[in-house]
Protein backbone atom coordinates (compact mmCIF):
# COMPACT_ATOMS: atom_id res chain seq x y z
CA UNK A 1 0.00 0.00 0.00
CA UNK A 2 2.80 2.53 1.01
CA UNK A 3 4.43 1.90 -2.38
CA UNK A 4 0.99 2.70 -4.66
CA UNK A 5 0.99 6.12 -2.29
CA UNK A 6 4.40 6.56 -2.80
CA UNK A 7 3.84 6.26 -7.12
CA UNK A 8 0.72 8.57 -6.53
CA UNK A 9 3.08 11.19 -5.15
CA UNK A 10 5.60 10.68 -7.77
CA UNK A 11 2.85 10.80 -10.28
CA UNK A 12 1.14 14.06 -9.11
CA UNK A 13 4.47 15.41 -8.57
CA UNK A 14 6.21 14.80 -12.02
CA UNK A 15 2.57 16.75 -13.69
CA UNK A 16 2.49 19.47 -11.23
CA UNK A 17 6.84 20.25 -12.22
CA UNK A 18 6.03 20.05 -15.54
CA UNK A 19 2.82 22.09 -15.24
CA UNK A 20 4.43 25.18 -13.89
CA UNK A 21 7.76 24.36 -16.76
CA UNK A 22 5.59 25.06 -19.35
CA UNK A 23 4.21 28.97 -20.40
CA UNK A 24 0.54 28.74 -18.74
CA UNK A 25 -0.75 30.13 -22.20
CA UNK A 26 -1.11 29.07 -25.88
CA UNK A 27 -3.48 29.43 -28.71
CA UNK A 28 -3.16 27.95 -31.73
CA UNK A 29 -5.19 26.15 -35.01
CA UNK A 30 -5.72 23.92 -37.79
CA UNK A 31 -8.25 21.50 -38.93
CA UNK A 32 -10.55 18.99 -37.81
CA UNK A 33 -13.55 16.25 -38.47
CA UNK A 34 -16.36 15.81 -37.02
CA UNK A 35 -19.27 13.42 -37.72
CA UNK A 36 -22.36 12.40 -35.75
CA UNK A 37 -25.82 10.30 -35.79
CA UNK A 38 -28.60 9.78 -33.53
CA UNK A 39 -32.20 8.56 -32.88
CA UNK A 40 -35.06 9.63 -31.83
CA UNK A 41 -39.11 10.76 -31.72
CA UNK A 42 -40.21 13.21 -33.83
CA UNK A 43 -43.61 14.95 -34.43
CA UNK A 44 -45.33 16.98 -37.14
CA UNK A 45 -48.42 18.80 -37.51
CA UNK A 46 -49.67 20.32 -41.43
CA UNK A 47 -51.52 23.49 -41.79
CA UNK A 48 -54.91 21.89 -41.79
CA UNK A 49 -54.15 20.60 -38.55
CA UNK A 50 -53.09 16.55 -38.54
CA UNK A 51 -50.05 15.41 -36.68
CA UNK A 52 -48.00 12.43 -37.61
CA UNK A 53 -45.19 10.99 -34.91
CA UNK A 54 -42.61 8.46 -35.02
CA UNK A 55 -38.79 7.37 -35.07
CA UNK A 56 -36.43 9.82 -36.79
CA UNK A 57 -33.00 9.32 -37.77
CA UNK A 58 -29.77 11.98 -38.26
CA UNK A 59 -26.42 11.91 -39.38
CA UNK A 60 -23.83 14.90 -39.84
CA UNK A 61 -20.81 15.49 -41.05
CA UNK A 62 -18.70 18.00 -41.44
CA UNK A 63 -14.94 19.16 -42.38
CA UNK A 64 -13.36 22.56 -40.66
CA UNK A 65 -11.37 24.61 -39.28
CA UNK A 66 -10.72 25.33 -35.58
CA UNK A 67 -8.78 27.96 -33.04
CA UNK A 68 -8.12 27.48 -29.38
CA UNK A 69 -6.93 29.35 -26.33
CA UNK A 70 -5.29 26.86 -23.79
CA UNK A 71 -4.54 27.37 -20.62
CA UNK A 72 -2.50 24.21 -18.23
CA UNK A 73 -5.69 22.53 -17.31
CA UNK A 74 -8.11 24.05 -20.05
CA UNK A 75 -8.59 24.42 -23.27
CA UNK A 76 -11.31 26.15 -25.08
CA UNK A 77 -11.98 26.36 -28.98
CA UNK A 78 -14.43 27.35 -31.80
CA UNK A 79 -14.83 26.34 -34.84
CA UNK A 80 -16.45 26.61 -37.96
CA UNK A 81 -17.01 23.26 -40.12
CA UNK A 82 -18.96 22.43 -43.71
CA UNK A 83 -20.41 19.56 -44.27
CA UNK A 84 -24.08 17.47 -44.85
CA UNK A 85 -27.14 16.75 -42.76
CA UNK A 86 -29.63 14.03 -43.53
CA UNK A 87 -32.89 13.79 -41.66
CA UNK A 88 -35.33 10.51 -41.68
CA UNK A 89 -38.53 11.80 -40.57
CA UNK A 90 -41.92 9.40 -40.90
CA UNK A 91 -43.61 12.84 -42.26
CA UNK A 92 -41.43 14.68 -45.07
CA UNK A 93 -39.31 11.07 -45.72
CA UNK A 94 -35.56 11.75 -45.91
CA UNK A 95 -34.20 14.68 -46.80
CA UNK A 96 -30.28 15.85 -47.16
CA UNK A 97 -28.32 18.68 -47.62
CA UNK A 98 -25.16 21.12 -47.15
CA UNK A 99 -24.74 22.87 -43.66
CA UNK A 100 -22.53 25.38 -42.16
CA UNK A 101 -22.12 24.30 -38.72
CA UNK A 102 -20.55 26.95 -35.43
CA UNK A 103 -18.92 24.37 -32.69
CA UNK A 104 -17.90 25.93 -29.12
CA UNK A 105 -16.28 23.65 -26.57
CA UNK A 106 -14.86 24.01 -23.42
CA UNK A 107 -12.83 21.18 -22.41
CA UNK A 108 -10.87 20.19 -18.79
CA UNK A 109 -7.66 18.60 -19.30
CA UNK A 110 -5.08 17.07 -17.35
CA UNK A 111 -1.15 16.73 -18.78
CA UNK A 112 1.33 14.21 -18.43
CA UNK A 113 4.38 15.94 -19.50
CA UNK A 114 7.22 13.69 -20.71
CA UNK A 115 10.69 15.22 -22.88
CA UNK A 116 8.80 15.49 -26.06
CA UNK A 117 5.51 16.75 -25.37
CA UNK A 118 2.75 15.55 -23.21
CA UNK A 119 -0.61 13.46 -23.47
CA UNK A 120 -3.88 14.65 -22.02
CA UNK A 121 -6.70 13.45 -20.87
CA UNK A 122 -10.35 15.55 -21.94
CA UNK A 123 -13.46 16.12 -20.25
CA UNK A 124 -15.69 18.88 -20.82
CA UNK A 125 -19.17 20.11 -22.97
CA UNK A 126 -19.51 21.61 -26.35
CA UNK A 127 -22.39 23.06 -28.20
CA UNK A 128 -23.07 23.01 -32.15
CA UNK A 129 -25.27 25.75 -34.36
CA UNK A 130 -26.41 25.05 -37.76
CA UNK A 131 -26.33 28.97 -39.32
CA UNK A 132 -26.82 28.17 -43.01
CA UNK A 133 -28.46 24.97 -43.30
CA UNK A 134 -29.55 24.12 -47.67
CA UNK A 135 -33.18 25.58 -47.94
CA UNK A 136 -36.11 23.18 -46.97
CA UNK A 137 -33.73 21.78 -44.39
CA UNK A 138 -34.02 21.26 -40.42
CA UNK A 139 -31.74 23.08 -38.35
CA UNK A 140 -30.29 21.49 -35.01
CA UNK A 141 -28.85 22.46 -31.66
CA UNK A 142 -26.65 20.18 -30.25
CA UNK A 143 -25.50 19.87 -26.62
CA UNK A 144 -22.97 17.79 -26.30
CA UNK A 145 -20.51 16.09 -23.35
CA UNK A 146 -17.40 16.25 -24.63
CA UNK A 147 -14.52 13.25 -23.43
CA UNK A 148 -11.07 11.94 -24.99
CA UNK A 149 -7.54 12.57 -25.35
CA UNK A 150 -5.08 15.33 -27.02
CA UNK A 151 -1.35 14.94 -27.11
CA UNK A 152 1.25 18.20 -27.71
CA UNK A 153 4.34 17.51 -29.65
CA UNK A 154 6.90 19.87 -28.96
CA UNK A 155 8.57 21.29 -32.07
CA UNK A 156 10.65 23.76 -29.95
CA UNK A 157 10.44 25.65 -26.96
CA UNK A 158 7.30 27.25 -27.64
CA UNK A 159 5.92 25.87 -30.96
CA UNK A 160 3.71 22.29 -31.07
CA UNK A 161 1.16 20.16 -32.83
CA UNK A 162 -1.53 19.92 -31.11
CA UNK A 163 -3.85 16.43 -32.07
CA UNK A 164 -6.73 15.00 -30.46
CA UNK A 165 -9.58 12.20 -30.63
CA UNK A 166 -13.03 13.35 -28.84
CA UNK A 167 -16.11 11.04 -28.48
CA UNK A 168 -18.88 12.88 -27.21
CA UNK A 169 -22.82 11.98 -26.26
CA UNK A 170 -24.81 14.24 -27.97
CA UNK A 171 -28.11 15.74 -27.51
CA UNK A 172 -30.04 16.87 -31.16
CA UNK A 173 -33.11 19.40 -30.85
CA UNK A 174 -34.26 20.75 -34.51
CA UNK A 175 -36.68 21.88 -36.01
CA UNK A 176 -38.41 23.06 -39.86
CA UNK A 177 -37.79 26.45 -41.09
CA UNK A 178 -40.53 28.77 -40.15
CA UNK A 179 -41.58 28.97 -43.69
CA UNK A 180 -42.18 25.70 -44.20
CA UNK A 181 -45.98 24.07 -44.52
CA UNK A 182 -45.07 21.94 -41.88
CA UNK A 183 -44.14 22.46 -37.86
CA UNK A 184 -41.98 19.98 -37.18
CA UNK A 185 -40.22 19.45 -33.93
CA UNK A 186 -37.92 16.61 -32.12
CA UNK A 187 -35.09 15.69 -29.81
CA UNK A 188 -32.43 12.99 -30.91
CA UNK A 189 -29.48 11.41 -28.75
CA UNK A 190 -26.57 10.20 -30.08
CA UNK A 191 -23.20 9.68 -31.16
CA UNK A 192 -20.22 11.16 -32.23
CA UNK A 193 -16.50 11.50 -33.10
CA UNK A 194 -14.22 14.46 -33.70
CA UNK A 195 -10.75 14.84 -34.61
CA UNK A 196 -8.66 17.65 -34.72
CA UNK A 197 -5.20 18.71 -35.70
CA UNK A 198 -3.41 22.06 -35.82
CA UNK A 199 -0.37 24.20 -34.57
CA UNK A 200 -0.18 25.87 -31.47
CA UNK A 201 2.18 28.77 -29.76
CA UNK A 202 3.16 29.03 -26.46
CA UNK A 203 2.57 32.85 -24.62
Amino acid sequence: MAKRYLLVLALAAGVATGAFAQSLWSVGGGLMFDTGFGSGEGEAWSASGGSVSGSVNIRQTGFGVWAFVDATFAEFSLAIMRGSQTIDHPMVGEHSGSVITLDATLLGKLPIFFGWGDIFPLLGVGYQLDIAPELELYRWFTPRIVFGVGSDLDLTRNVFVRASILGSFRFVAWDWWPYSQLDILGDTTGWGVTIKAGIGFRL
